[in-house]
């Protein structure tokens, strides 16, 4: 059986979904493979995400997504291989826009339910998770190299410097420049605790 003819079985008199709402998916199907055919001479990256949209609309409405049923505290979970696929994405595209949608898409849900069940399987929101990610990208270039701070925010996904540095303060409570700086002191002055003494910092001031 075709998807058509799901959908219109899903249309008759009695069921839940009605006619009107039927119309209503084909149309922003309709108007999600012509955004993506016009794309298609542009980018194949913004097509594909049209396109992966498109179908995760149409596998939503002909039930494909009940079979991870919501439990009465919220969505279930995602499965390990839904989970395994959205982190590779984030993390092969952690430079990039990464927007609910083009994640849901991964793994054929509506926003709104992948949006539950990511938080269940991560603890997190998909904006959070992703920022915490961006974060954690940008402390590791901090560490290996000497990258300026403007380069890691656009290596990481950040609008620019001024964004990296608000959000990392908000985070960690430090700028990245101070907190780049006291890595940087700490990995050429260990502490150093001898027997039965208090810890002393090299390159520190006694009383």
């Amino acid at each position: 059986m075709d998807t058509v003819s799901m959908l219109e079985m899903k249309a008759r008199p009695g069921n839940p979904v009605r006619l009107m709402h039927i119309q209503e998916v084909v149309g922003r199907v309709v108007t999600l493979l012509n955004d993506a055919d016009r794309e298609l001479g542009q980018t194949q990256e913004a097509a594909k995400s049209s396109i992966a949209r498109a179908a995760s609309l149409l596998m939503a409405e002909i039930g494909h997504s009940a079979a991870l049923p919501a439990r009465c505290e919220g969505a279930a979970p995602l499965l390990p291989w839904q989970a395994s696929r959205v982190r590779e994405y984030i993390e092969r595209n952690i430079a990039q826009a990464i927007k609910v949608p083009d994640l849901s898409a991964l793994v054929f849900r509506t926003a709104a339910h992948f949006s539950r069940a990511f938080k269940r399987s991560f603890g997190l929101t998909p904006h959070a998770y992703v920022l915490s990610r961006r974060i954690e990208a940008a402390s590791q270039l901090m560490l290996e190299s000497n990258t300026p701070l403007s380069q890691i925010a656009l290596k990481c996904g950040f609008n620019d410097q001024a964004h990296l540095c608000k959000r990392f303060r908000k985070h960690t409570g430090a700028t990245p420049a101070a907190w780049r700086r006291a890595q940087v002191s700490r990995a050429l002055y260990p502490k150093v605790e001898a027997p039965g003494s208090v810890a002393l910092e090299f390159g520190a001031e006694c009383a």
